[in-house]
């Protein structure tokens, strides 16, 4: 709602050599992706557009410099509040 509260879905990592994050809707459609974890999604599709409150899936793997490997996955539920 852009209060500056829990407006994005932020990963807190570091170390990695390589890191991808996929977010998909109810319905199985990518609605965001990015290869940093510096980039946060803020609930907007890859067109920009608002994205309906719900539940949606995410799937982050990445490496650190050992090469171990971090294969992550759950959900995460977006809610907009009403101002």
């Amino acid at each position: 709602n852009g209060d500056g509260q829990n407006d994005v879905f932020h990963v807190s990592a570091g170390g990695l050599k390589t890191y991808d994050i996929e977010i998909f809707n109810r319905w199985g459609e990518k609605v965001f992706e990015a290869n940093s974890p510096n980039i946060d999604w803020d609930g907007k599709s890859q067109a920009g557009v608002d994205e309906s409150d719900g539940s949606y899936y995410y799937i982050i793997k990445a490496s650190d410099y050992k090469d171990k490997a971090y294969n992550l996955k759950g959900y995460l539920q977006l809610i907009r509040s009403k101002q």
